[in-house]
């Protein structure tokens, strides 16, 4: 799966610099956020696209690279534990290793620009940057240090519930990103698995999700939708269809399991789950 992330990677602008690398802005430490639905704005009309399975069969649970290569999808990010020492891949020259003390975990490609996430572990990040190629300079830098640590858990659950940054799409002005612990609900009081919309131009909260409706390893934002998934181990499967104006789940489909992966070509999306993998198209 990995090596076609490097693949993917190549298309973005790789341009060596002729001068010294452009600095990232300090980053702007981002307030505590609602651990419930959030949305201040008005309402407009709800979108009428919806998710309708065309195809579903089982899987072997550990063939990931087949679904990958088998439906020729890309992984549209460099995960950085798949890199040897000292390699970068295509990572573009400007976009560092480590950032503030803490070192690269993913680098996702969301034209135009590349979202680099930066945490203590590959388990997820506190801190995110974004660079654009084309103009080398770095747009953003946020710190989501006040998103980590839900308002309630079991105590003896404490060091399994840190909600970390796993996935993040710029579309629109808007980075979308998803925070999320990989344990039970229940160890955080069902206060897990958030999608929250920031507004680029205010560093504003746009939205916030009800909570449980991400675990899975990336989201994907389709014109009006954002298409998210959410399972565990004794927990209900679901794929769930937000408005992305307001965050609202406007459908919510059941899967046999959890869902691990998202791609979207044209209308079509594959979804890979612990054992199954289905088709759905995207009627809109």
């Amino acid at each position: 799966m990995r090596y076609l992330a490097t693949v993917l990677l190549a298309t973005a602008t790789t341009v060596a610099l002729a001068g010294p690398s452009p600095a990232i802005p300090e980053p702007i430490v981002l307030p505590r956020p609602p651990f419930a639905y959030s949305y201040n704005g008005a309402n407009g009309p709800v979108p009428t696209a919806r998710l309708v399975k065309i195809a579903e069969k089982p899987n072997r649970i550990t063939d990931v690279d087949r679904w990958f290569q088998t439906n020729n999808i890309q992984w549209p990010a460099l995960d950085a534990d798949r890199l040897s020492s000292g390699d970068r891949g295509r990572l573009p020259p400007a976009v560092p290793l480590k950032f503030a003390g803490q070192r690269l975990i993913r680098a996702v490609i969301s034209p135009p620009l590349v979202v680099a996430i930066y945490g203590e572990d590959f388990a997820g990040g506190r801190y995110v940057v974004g660079y654009d190629p084309a103009r080398q300079t770095f747009t953003f830098a946020f710190d989501f240090k006040n998103y980590i640590v839900p308002p309630a858990f079991a105590p003896a659950d404490r060091d399994y519930v840190d909600e970390s940054v796993q996935w993040v799409q710029f579309a629109g002005g808007v980075l979308y990103v998803s925070n999320f612990h990989r344990t039970y609900a229940r160890s955080s009081k069902g206060l897990n698995g958030y999608i929250t919309a920031i507004d680029l131009t205010k560093g504003t909260i746009s939205w916030r999700s009800r909570p449980l409706v991400i675990n899975a390893n990336n989201f994907v934002v389709a014109g009006e939708v954002v298409i998210a998934g959410y399972g565990f181990t004794a927990e209900p499967d679901f794929l769930y269809l937000l408005n992305r104006a307001n965050g609202t789940v406007i459908q919510t489909v059941p899967l046999r399991s959890g869902p691990e992966y998202l791609a979207l070509r044209k209308d079509t999306l594959f979804v890979r789950t612990y054992n199954t993998d289905a088709v759905f198209r995207l009627a809109r």
